[in-house]
């Protein structure tokens, strides 16, 4: 399987073309990269970024293409799948652990 990130202005200006390359199957759009391109650092449910969403999923319908993007949480993931997304990461493998040990810490000190 071949991914490509489309992830700054550039590659969104380009992204109808690079749908159409054949050996591509997933076009994924990296929205914090993408903010980051646009001057808005972190704001990854500014219109911009949203006009990045469509964008993506509409050069990859065109193409027949599955789309991906990244999301923070399970609730993100629900949203970008009934978007139109198909390969969808959720958050980061130590962002989760780091919640988690933080919950258990919680626990422990509630135990009083």
């Amino acid at each position: 399987m071949i991914v490509v990130h489309c992830e700054n202005k550039t590659s969104l200006d380009n992204i109808e073309e690079i749908a159409k390359i054949p050996e591509i199957d997933v076009v994924f759009l990296g929205p914090f990269d993408m903010s980051q391109s646009w001057g808005i650092p972190g704001q990854i449910n500014h219109p911009l970024i949203e006009d990045a969403c469509n964008r993506v999923l509409d050069a990859c319908k065109s193409a027949g293409k599955a789309a991906g993007i990244f999301v923070l949480d399970g609730q993100q993931a629900k949203m970008r799948a009934e978007q139109g997304f198909q390969y969808i990461t959720i958050s980061l493998d130590v962002t989760i652990f780091a919640k988690a040990c933080r919950n258990e810490i919680k626990y422990v000190k509630n135990l009083k």
